[in-house]
């Protein structure tokens, strides 16, 4: 039985960076993970922005008042054989 209901709206993130990269400039493919109570939302992905806006929202049902909580962002690389880079 839930014990209440837990709503969560990504809106948008500020702060990120243009990587200089060997052959010139990579500007962050941005998408969200977000974990609790082993369920996963992640947002759509924003291209080539440091500056993105999601106003996604995702609700999970609480099991009790300990679950945790994980946000992390991410970079997607483009080419498939290089993994997504985390960026926070």
């Amino acid at each position: 039985p839930a014990v209440g209901t837990f709503q969560l709206t990504v809106v948008k993130a500020r702060g990120l960076k243009i990587r200089e990269e060997l052959f010139g400039f990579d500007v962050p493919d941005v998408y969200f993970e977000v974990q609790l109570g082993g369920k996963k939302f992640t947002t759509t992905v924003k291209h080539n922005s440091i500056t993105p806006e999601w106003n996604e929202t995702h609700d999970w049902e609480l099991l009790n008042h300990e679950q945790v909580l994980e946000i992390q962002g991410w970079d997607r690389n483009e080419r498939e054989e290089d993994s997504d880079l985390i960026i926070g």
